[in-house]
């Protein structure tokens, strides 16, 4: 039964046009406490203190039948350009995974024929995709689609990382695929291009230091003691512009993962003096709904701050 619902969940996953896949077991109890240690939890900025919910730790907690996850990685690569050369013309950059259509749609049409199939056997199966405490990566990473790399994210030896995940969780014991060994070596360039030093080398980040905790997940007001913006109204693409293996990584065949108008490294101007509504159609069905109309006026104030400071101490210093 094990290796006839495994080829048969491939194949479905072959006609949604998914290529990078694989099964593993969910974490048992007390796997995950390495990860999300006391001090890695309280190091947490408050934009992310869900994650020290103990559903973390343990998905079961969350969902007690879950025995084994369906993995899928999508590529969104869609172009080579980096956002330094935008951003230095004055422009603002909107990371490359929310140019497009918002992905957590697309994935969960992609992955509810595999739903399907597990139900009509008698199985249970939810979708995650961002919905669930589940640490994703780690998920991805035990079911061979990758390896954890320097700049904490699943690279794909073939796709990079430039990568959306999703996973299909069920009670079904399914044949674990074998994990990808860490492939990074001593290659350190995300390390030495994050602006903030958030990159530790060994795979983990620190949140309070990273500028999409703040430009994609803060919510209100942002705090002084966020890292410089430097130009990065939402996520930042430094550590995986950087990475060798996105410099080959091929593009999405995902059309829906184009930039749409205007949100390819927009005039900052726009999001400082747009209308709501306008921007509200602007970032209608994408991922920058999450952050609203208001969170990214505020991060456009912050950058506009940031550019009259340095615009100040050039001329004191010259």
């Amino acid at each position: 039964m094990d290796e006839r619902l495994t080829r048969e969940i491939k194949e479905l996953l072959a006609k949604e046009g998914i290529k990078v896949f694989g099964f593993a077991p969910l974490p048992s109890p007390g796997e995950l406490e390495e990860l999300l240690c006391s001090d890695y939890l309280d190091s947490l900025p408050d934009s992310l203190s869900y994650m020290k919910k103990p559903a973390w730790r343990d998905p079961r907690l969350f969902l007690s039948w879950a025995r084994s996850a369906v993995c899928v990685a999508l590529p969104y690569n869609t172009t080579r350009e980096s956002s330094t050369e935008h951003i230095s013309k004055g422009r603002a950059w909107i990371s490359r995974y929310a140019w497009g259509r918002d992905y957590h749609d697309l994935l969960r049409m992609k992955l509810k024929p595999v739903r399907s199939l597990l139900r009509a056997l008698g199985f249970k199966a939810k979708i995650a995709v961002d919905s669930f405490p589940v640490l994703e990566r780690t998920l991805a990473q035990r079911a061979g689609l990758g390896f954890i790399g320097n700049n904490g994210l699943l690279i794909n030896p073939d796709f990079g990382s430039y990568l959306f995940l999703g996973e299909v969780l069920t009670d079904a014991e399914l044949l674990h695929t074998e994990p990808l060994a860490m492939m990074c070596l001593d290659c350190a360039k995300c390390v030495s291009a994050c602006p903030s030093g958030a990159l530790t080398g060994n795979g983990r980040v620190k949140p309070s230091l990273c500028v999409s905790s703040y430009n994609v997940e803060w919510k209100g007001e942002l705090p002084s003691s966020a890292p410089l913006f430097a130009g990065r109204l939402y996520g930042c693409d430094l550590c995986q512009e950087a990475c060798p293996y996105n410099r080959s990584a091929p593009l999405s065949d995902e059309k829906g993962f184009e930039p749409g108008a205007g949100l390819f490294a927009p005039e900052l101007n726009f999001f400082l003096n747009g209308g709501a509504e306008i921007m509200e159609t602007l970032i209608k069905r994408t991922p920058l709904a999450r952050r609203g109309v208001r969170g990214l006026r505020l991060s456009a104030e912050r950058i506009r701050r940031e550019c009259q400071t340095k615009s100040e101490e050039t001329e004191l210093s010259s």
